[in-house]
């Protein structure tokens, strides 16, 4: 391959020039270079080219680098839009060549797209989606800009900053789902916003925050604006109860369809994500935590916070863990009872308990200790469900004393018991969902123990209504931690107030 040097890149550069004339590339090259990549409608509606065209302007930009790095490239995998019907539009990732290309035209930011997975492009592509209309209104946008520039903090890198028609300042963010076990880069992006609207800084922009999830309208939408409720919660509470901003939410297509740029945002087309009040206390919640004293009024949700989830905790990591808990307290005793369909809030419920431990924003030395929080969320759990736990303990000691143990028989005996939490629940263990109890497999780096094994063959089993990356993402988070709850079943019996089965 060549050596793209100042030479090569020159030789490059004379050449397009010479075969488009009107200079008809560099606009697709600047707009690849903003968020490092876009997709075809964008580029024509940049550069008011036909398809046609646009394919061949496309087509001679990498035949004028012959044996260089490529000028563009495509994504690995499809790139979609949730919700988006139809063939989505091809996507173009700015390549090594590209950016020496714009370097060598002054440039100097200019760099290859760095993206890999289909989440981020899909996120780039939609910051890119909203820059475009605040210039198509005439509107004064950076994107992906540190506010304020330079060395000081705090600051933020907001996904567009908008120069609103009356002057105002206005941060416009992109989001996609977000599910509660996750919950901690919501917590992370809240945390920052609120010490930036703190700072001097944050008085020169409107403390309206809006932001646009690059979801459509559904049930998906309406789980991440919950997680992203319960965070603003939890925030606020850290900080004397209030937070020095508005966090408002639109989905992306309908703001796309109508954009809204007034200073004062269309009360009726946000949905304000600061103010829900706190919930009372449910039944189930009371029965999570008998032991805790009743919350005073007005308390933190640290004091509510049972006092055993904290323990164990540090203090930045006890955030997290306020949050998750005040998902648990909503999510662990719903659909209490025997007969029950298949409801995929199994997987967040069990999301949200093994994140208690093992979610990556805690310290690697919590991550590495005894997974204190996440079995106090299970064993709360099963002690909601009373049900449940009784025929666990019946089948987890069924045959014990006549039993002959063998590999056969205990897994024979492990798989029972998965099927008896997962019929609770209104799930099978075979056909789209298998559940297996595995012996050790001597070659993993892993517990050489016996194990519990999900696999999911259809993403539709844990959710709908998102993109194909996104559904696979969930779905291999939701067999991670279902796994990890059926397995401690038996390795954490007696900390989940169960008996030790007789051959672990």
């Amino acid at each position: 391959m060549t050596t793209l040097d100042s030479t090569t890149v020159k030789a490059v550069q004379a050449t397009l020039d010479d075969v488009f004339p009107d200079g008809r590339h560099w606009p697709i090259l600047e707009l690849l270079a903003v968020v490092g990549c876009a997709d075809a409608l964008q580029l024509r509606q940049v550069t008011d080219l036909s398809r046609d065209q646009l394919a061949l302007v496309l087509d001679k930009l990498q035949q004028a680098a012959p044996g260089l790095p490529p000028v563009y490239f495509h994504p690995r995998d499809r790139v979609t839009r949730p919700g988006q019907r139809g063939a989505p539009p091809k996507v173009y990732c700015l390549g090594e060549t590209g950016a020496a290309l714009l370097r060598a035209r002054g440039q100097a930011e200019a760099h290859p797209c760095n993206l890999d997975e289909t989440v981020d492009i899909a996120h780039a592509l939609a910051v890119l989606e909203v820059r475009l209309l605040a210039q198509r209104a005439g509107l004064p946008v950076q994107t992906e800009k540190q506010l304020p520039p330079g060395e000081t903090t705090p600051y933020l890198r907001p996904d567009n900053l908008v120069t609103l028609p009356d002057g105002v300042l206005a941060l416009y963010e992109i989001e996609q789902l977000l599910t509660a076990q996750h919950i901690a880069r919501a917590l992370q992006s809240l945390q920052n916003k609120q010490r930036f609207f703190q700072s001097r800084a944050g008085q020169d922009v409107s403390a309206d925050v809006r932001v646009l999830f690059n979801l459509p309208p559904g049930k998906e939408y309406d789980r991440t604006l919950k997680v992203w409720r319960q965070a603003a919660r939890v925030v606020a509470q850290r900080h004397g109860g209030r937070l020095a901003f508005r966090l408002l939410a639109m989905p992306l297509g309908h703001f796309s369809a109508a954009p809204d740029w007034g200073s004062t945002p269309q009360a009726q087309r946000w949905q304000d994500l600061t103010i829900t009040p706190e919930p009372e206390p449910t039944p189930a919640a009371s029965a999570a935590a008998p032991n805790s004293p009743p919350a005073k009024p007005g308390a933190s949700l640290a004091e509510k916070t049972p006092q055993a989830l904290r323990r164990y905790t540090g203090h930045e990591s006890a955030l997290v863990l306020n949050a998750l808990w005040s998902v648990f307290r909503e999510g662990a005793g719903t659909h209490l009872g025997t007969a029950q369909r298949a409801d995929p809030a199994l997987f967040e419920i069990v999301g949200v308990i093994y994140a208690a431990s093992h979610d990556p924003s805690l310290t690697p030395l919590e991550r590495a200790g005894y997974p204190h929080a996440s079995l106090y969320l299970l064993k709360q759990y099963l002690r909601l469900h009373q049900t449940l736990h009784k025929r666990l303990r019946q089948e987890i000691l069924r045959g014990a004393q006549a039993m002959r143990w063998n590999t056969i028989t205990i897994t024979h005996r492990m798989q029972v018991v998965c099927q008896h939490f997962l019929h609770y629940h209104g799930f099978g263990t075979d056909g789209l969902m298998l559940v297996r109890a595995l012996s050790a497999d001597w070659n993993a780096a892993e517990p050489q123990t016996f194990r519990i094994q999900v696999d999911v063959f259809d993403t539709a089993v844990v959710c709908e209504g998102v993109d194909a990356a996104t559904a696979r993402e969930l779905t291999q988070g939701a067999e991670q931690t279902l796994a990890w709850v059926l397995t401690a079943l038996f390795t954490y019996a007696e900390d989940l107030g169960l008996p030790r089965a007789p051959f672990w």
